[in-house]
């Protein structure tokens, strides 16, 4: 079998997985007035390019999300993002967020949008209102 050829049926393989694991995935919007998603909250530490240390908290969802882009005219930045699995928590107040700690069962409510800059480690992040 030729390398092309190996290539080609790996990439159909790998695409048939995603489409079936993703079957039953929920559907959701950019910057809908309010989505409702729950998981668990964990907490991760990381590094920006800048030096400065990050700890951020992260929905692991129940149910993978499939996140499709505005095609009238959305924000620039969003895209379509299949089988999302975590989503990163952003909230206007801290107080807040550190009253967290690690819920099991968490229903977090709020607008999704598409990573743009350093300080998003995750591709889908929720400003939660």
């Amino acid at each position: 079998m030729s390398y092309g050829r190996s290539i080609v049926i790996f990439f159909l393989l790998s695409t048939a997985q995603l489409a079936y694991a993703c079957a039953d995935a929920q559907v959701a919007k950019y910057e809908d007035a309010a989505t409702s998603l729950k998981g668990k909250i964990i907490w991760i530490s990381v590094m920006h390019p800048n030096g400065t240390n990050q700890r951020l908290s992260i929905l692991r969802l129940q149910k993978p999300i499939n996140v499709y882009e505005n095609r009238d005219g959305g924000n620039q930045f969003d895209q379509t993002e299949l089988c999302v699995k975590e989503i990163q928590l952003i909230f206007a107040d801290t107080a807040t967020q550190k009253k967290l700690k690690h819920q099991s069962n968490y229903v977090a409510v709020g607008k999704l949008f598409h990573e743009h800059t350093a300080w998003h480690r995750r591709k889908i992040l929720m400003d939660v209102q």
